[in-house]
């Protein structure tokens, strides 16, 4: 657990000091993300280096999963059907990495989906990009797959605005 607090400190003073001259910038930028996303898509290379991608149709009736930003305090809500896990949210670095990190009971493997979805109980750091208005894609170099124990590599989320 003190690993885990000195880790978030540590993300918390890169994030107000390296961050201080594309804080107008970024301010653009997180007017594009507030709203609503549903899933699309999640691809990755398992750790034999084979491209998998995963979509909701895959699983017979999509699961209903929704990810909501809210910019001004910068919280968040993962719904996965009638599940409501909410998280909080930091922008940090010059490439505006998308840092989720746990609060509350966040944990995407405990309501039977896979844990491939974003936001797990680990902290991430997510490079986003917004291909256009209704589009955003986080991608990872890198993630813990639990239901797996595996770790994979190239991992990007596709969520389409509602």
């Amino acid at each position: 657990m003190n690993i885990f607090k000195v880790v978030l400190i540590l993300t918390a003073c890169t994030f107000f000091f390296s961050c201080d001259r594309d804080r107008e910038r970024i301010k653009a930028e997180e007017g594009k993300l507030e709203g609503s996303w549903k899933f699309v898509s999640m691809e990755y290379k398992d750790s034999k280096g084979q491209p998998v991608v995963i979509t909701p149709q895959e699983s017979g009736t999509p699961p209903s999963v929704v990810l909501t930003l809210i910019g001004a305090d910068r919280t968040g809500v993962l719904r996965i059907d009638d599940t409501y896990h909410n998280f909080i949210y930091l922008y940090g670095g010059g490439k505006c990495d998308f840092t989720f990190e746990k609060k509350g009971t966040l944990s995407v493997e405990a309501v039977g989906l896979p844990a491939e979805s974003i936001g797990k109980v680990f902290i991430y750091n997510y490079n986003f990009t917004t291909a256009d208005h209704n589009t955003v894609i986080f991608k990872s170099d890198k993630e813990y797959l639990k239901t797996k124990n595996e770790i994979i590599t190239n991992v990007q989320y596709t969520y389409t605005k509602l």
